[in-house]
């Protein structure tokens, strides 16, 4: 079982800018793409962001890598975790022209360059994944979504890189508490 804390980021135009969410039409799984770091340092990374003008950048929650759980935004407020100028066009369909207003994002950190994650990160995606699907109604193979799917960003690179491993994962969310 994860433990969830709620760690919210100061409202600012760059990561928390306050927007609420149209709907909750899919869940987005990231990588933090920074090798062994932990929830708290990215999000704080997050956090720093208030103070600069060299982007945008933000999620809903942040897996450590011992499974723990940092949340970042309310759920009915916007996160920018998905942010293009383009998209790929069946998503489009799917979620709109911007999916950020429409998605909760999770960030997973991992141990290795190529983006494998912790048992622990790996489980407490699986449960927090079911969960949030559960909770808005979706579907885990619909609704679920790899940033890459939307962007084509080769994020989460382990399940870009391994796309079994990501159609094992949805599996496995759908499958949760059977």
């Amino acid at each position: 079982m994860y433990k969830i804390e709620k760690k919210f980021l100061t409202k600012n135009p760059y990561s928390r800018p306050g927007i609420r969410l149209k709907s909750v039409n899919g869940i987005v799984v990231h990588w933090v793409a920074n090798t062994n770091t932990s929830a708290i340092a990215n999000r704080n990374f997050f956090e720093m962001r208030k103070d600069e003008t060299r982007g945008y950048g933000s999620a809903h929650f942040i897996i450590d890598l011992d499974g723990n759980i940092i949340q970042c935004l309310p759920l009915y407020e916007m996160a920018y975790h998905v942010g293009a100028n383009e998209y790929n066009p069946n998503i489009i369909k799917n979620l709109g022209i911007y999916p950020n207003n429409c998605t909760l994002g999770i960030e997973c950190t991992h141990i290795n360059n190529y983006g494998k994650m912790t048992i622990e990160t790996y489980y407490s995606l699986i449960k927090l994944t079911h969960d949030l699907l559960k909770k808005y109604n979706l579907n885990n193979e619909k609704d679920l979504y790899r940033h890459y799917d939307i962007t084509n960003k080769n994020c989460h690179k382990w399940f870009v890189d391994n796309p079994d491993k990501w159609e094992e994962f949805k599996k496995k969310v759908g499958k949760y508490g059977e």
